[in-house]
């Protein structure tokens, strides 16, 4: 399959931005202390992306992970549990669209065995990252952001790569997300952090 990268539109902005009110609002309802950004592509003017807004969310020391769950599920989003095992400092929500508004995803939670829905099928409009703030996943996401918005020329490169990457073939999304890790490691690196 290949990724849909499409050029910057100054509107996920603001798309995220009506979204962080509604997480905020259900978090203060649920009583659970976050900070919230917008990471990812999306984030970053001026670069293409996957059309998917990213949202980062961490959590003071004393909230806990699975307390987000029930929020989440609430807001309708879609708790994505199967990656867990891999990364278990972390609790990742979807929301999706059908593309056909006659289709509908029943699944309130997508565990091991389950698949994620297709994008032929499902467009992606939202992702949530949910860690701990001092964790080195949530430090990570912020500075590559932040480098990106003010590196042009790592910008223009990270763009270049993921728009030949997107033109491939890929197994999975997955894959190629691996195929970025290389070029997001170097800059990371260049950032003082070690590699992941």
């Amino acid at each position: 399959m290949q990724i849909e990268i499409v050029p910057h539109n100054p509107y996920w902005k603001l798309i995220y931005q009506k979204e962080e009110q509604r997480i905020l609002r259900a978090l203060k309802v649920a009583n659970i202390s976050s900070k919230i950004a917008h990471i990812g592509s999306t984030s970053v003017p001026e670069l293409s992306a996957k059309p998917t807004i990213d949202i980062l969310l961490g959590l003071a020391k004393e909230a806990t992970l699975d307390d987000c769950i029930p929020v989440f599920k609430k807001l309708g989003y879609i708790y994505v549990s199967k990656y867990n095992g891999i990364m278990p400092f972390r609790r990742f929500f979807i929301k999706i669209k059908s593309k056909n508004p006659l289709q509908k995803w029943s699944q309130k939670e997508i565990g091991t065995e389950d698949k994620m829905p297709l994008r032929q099928t499902y467009d992606r409009v939202f992702h949530v990252h949910i860690v701990h703030e001092d964790t080195n996943f949530y430090a990570r996401h912020i500075a590559f952001r932040n480098h990106l918005r003010k590196q042009v020329e790592d910008r223009q490169a990270y763009e270049a790569l993921k728009l030949h990457l997107g033109a491939l073939n890929w197994e999975s999304e997955n894959d190629y997300a691996q195929a970025k890790s290389g070029f997001i490691n170097t800059i990371m690196k260049s950032l003082g952090f070690e590699n992941t």
